[in-house]
């Protein structure tokens, strides 16, 4: 399913290396500045309850790689030009109670994965965090309901859950858990876990950015007995509700423990609060540097995990990040590496010359973000929203900062969920002419020789004249350094109907803390991963009031009423019908987002020492490392 997308990132396979004797890398130190560490930070002290604390078997070393990268030339590699329409995911369920029996006498144990991450965890507490910068600390020391597998990321098989199955009028769904998963202080996992972690990731007026994807389908949970539960559902069979599930922010959580902490909201923000199911047990984190987990003797999946832990470095720089690859310091990045286009093209060429390595990516599943604030001044009049819209070169900020390999924004997904391309080029503010005037109907990105058409540019500039901005106006633009070319593409495209950008660069936890509370002044800079490649995802992260990327609650006339009409339509043909429908509102450009691109999914860098590892559909899963293995210890 997913392979096809793979082709241009996988020319080289995996292969085997001699033993490495490692010299490892940490975030901070060396010659480059060092991190700035998160606002709040968290203790560091060993926890009052008895885990393990000693770091993982292998020393660390604390220095930076001294290397660093040539600049690179601004070219296109022709293995990242191909491009192709999303799949639909397809959903099975794997028949096997243990699916992890198939691997688990292939795999080598041992050793600790180096894994390098652009960003730090912002949430422990994972019914509360709103990025995929989370799992990356929290998802391995919990399991899930149900995940998707780990070696064929479109199918959906039990973690928790050893089995399901829907009721004959399709209004319920009775999981039954595995009898021998315990937490990790001994106690037994129950239904009655599972019951309040579902209340927990529905409950209202509380943050819940991402697992609240649940409630247009979660109705409540009936326990059965203590390895029975019975989920009742808000209308029959409604199709992304296990998706959902399958998600990294979907864990299982304590009752036991978080019914007895003096506040179960705030209880985990200390990790080493933590009681948790899964494979890993939290060690240690040290904010501006790394965090550190080791595996947990006593994991109910019998012969998992193959690692001893794993350690995670914060590496903000690029270009150390880079280097830490190219020399083999690092095995692995799996949520974001923080490299632009051209670092990637050179990375992707060094590893698989040499035979290192390859870098990975997924289908479009990840879209950048203007978020306009809609409730103040310009922004709150629409004909200024939709003059934005309209002067937006998507085409150029794909060519320039994704070397072309990525789509224009849509509202929906490029492939079956948009309309094809030559209809979009019709669309005001996706529309191009040639040098010589004449509009060019098919897809542009990677078109040479093409220009916004002047029609667009003249009908923006009149819109802000009606809106009372005949001579332009000013407006800030917030955001993090990843976001600079774009920045400078963006300031040139609004240049041209008078709109002038002042540029504030901030990191990535004043970014979210100002999306969160509605504190920016006009752009903020953002971009959405999608959980699952199905457009309930849209509607209810970025479409609909309270998504993670509508913080502010903006709601499109009529878009709800669409929404609530095609998630439970069991025919795809009239579902796509309502989806059209959808399309034609939002592409008007009266929202509160301005969407300039899809791309896959952020690229994983996968050291050829990484054995089992598949690349997933979308960011918003995959963080769970007890199925992976290090050749580097094979006899």
């Amino acid at each position: 399913m997913i392979a096809h997308y793979l082709l241009r990132y996988t020319t080289v396979p995996v292969v085997t290396l001699l033993i490495l004797g490692l010299v490892l890398l940490a975030a901070c130190g060396g010659t480059s500045a060092t991190p700035e560490a998160p606002k709040k930070e968290v203790a560091k002290e060993a926890p009052k309850k008895e885990v393990a604390k000693e770091a993982p078997k292998k020393e660390v070393a604390k220095e930076a790689p001294a290397q660093v990268p040539k600049k690179l030339e601004a070219t296109r590699a022709p293995e990242f030009a191909t491009r192709a329409p999303t799949p639909a995911p397809v959903e099975a369920v794997s028949s096997l109670v243990q699916p992890w029996k198939t691997y688990v006498d292939k795999g080598t144990y041992g050793g600790t994965l180096m894994i390098g991450d652009s960003s730090q965890p912002d949430q422990w507490d994972l019914h509360k965090a709103c990025c995929n910068f989370s799992p990356s600390g929290a998802r391995d020391i919990f399991n899930n309901l149900v995940y998707y597998d780990p070696l064929n990321q479109v199918d959906i098989i039990g973690d928790l859950a050893e089995s399901w199955e829907w009721s004959d009028d399709g209004l319920s769904i009775t999981f039954q858990l595995h009898p021998n998963a315990t937490w990790s202080d001994g106690v037994s996992v129950t239904a009655d876990d599972v019951k309040y972690s579902l209340d927990r990731m529905a409950l209202p007026g509380v943050p819940r950015p991402r697992v609240k994807n649940i409630v247009p389908y979660y109705d409540r949970s009936e326990v059965i007995d203590p390895t029975t539960i019975k989920v009742h559902t808000k209308f029959a069979h409604p199709a992304a509700f296990l998706r959902f599930l399958a998600t990294d922010y979907m864990v299982i959580v304590p009752k036991h423990v978080l019914e007895a902490a003096e506040d179960s909201e705030t209880a985990f923000d200390d990790p080493r609060n933590i009681v948790g199911s899964g494979a890993y047990l939290f060690v240690n984190y040290e904010p501006g540097s790394n965090w550190v987990h080791e595996k947990r003797p006593d994991y109910w999946k019998e012969g998992l995990p193959f690692l001893d832990g794993r350690q995670t470095f914060y590496i903000k720089d690029r270009n150390r990040m880079q280097t830490a690859f190219e020399t083999d310091q690092l095995h692995l990045s799996i949520r974001g590496n923080g490299l632009n286009e051209h670092q990637l093209v050179e990375l992707k060429k060094t590893m698989e010359n040499r035979e290192g390595g390859t870098i990975l990516r997924s289908a479009p599943a990840t879209v950048g973000i203007i978020s306009l604030n809609w409730t103040r001044e310009p922004f709150s009049d629409k004909r200024v929203r939709r003059a934005i819209h309209l002067a937006l070169d998507s085409r150029e900020v794909v060519n320039v900062f994704l070397l072309g390999n990525g789509w224009q924004g849509t509202p929906f997904f490029p492939g079956e969920w948009s309309s094809p391309a030559e209809e979009v080029a019709t669309w005001p503010g996706f529309r191009y002419v040639d040098a010589q005037g004449n509009p060019y109907l098919k897809d542009p990105i990677g078109v040479k020789g093409l220009h916004k058409d002047p029609r667009d540019i003249e009908e923006a500039k009149l819109l802000l004249a009606e809106a009372g901005y005949p001579d332009g106006l000013a407006a800030n633009f917030h955001a993090t350094n990843y976001y600079k070319e774009i920045s400078v593409v963006m300031r040139e495209n609004f240049k041209k109907i008078g709109v002038d950008l002042e540029i504030t660069f901030t990191d990535s936890t004043t970014r979210t803390a100002a999306e969160q509370s509605g504190e920016y002044s006009h752009f903020l800079a953002l971009g959405y991963g999608a959980n699952i490649i199905d457009p309930d995802d849209l509607f209810i992260g970025i479409f609909l009031p309270g998504g993670p990327r509508n913080s502010l609650d903006y709601e499109e006339p009529g878009i709800r009423e669409i929404f609530e009409k095609q998630r439970g339509e069991s025919d795809p043909v009239k579902r796509k019908e309502l989806i059209k429908q959808a399309e034609e509102i939002l592409r008007q450009g009266y929202d509160h987002s301005l969407q300039y691109f899809w791309r896959g999914s952020p690229a994983w860098i996968v050291s050829s020492k990484v054995k089992n590892f598949v690349p997933r559909q979308t960011v918003q899963y995959g963080h769970i490392t007890e199925h992976l293995w290090l050749e580097q210890l094979e006899q």
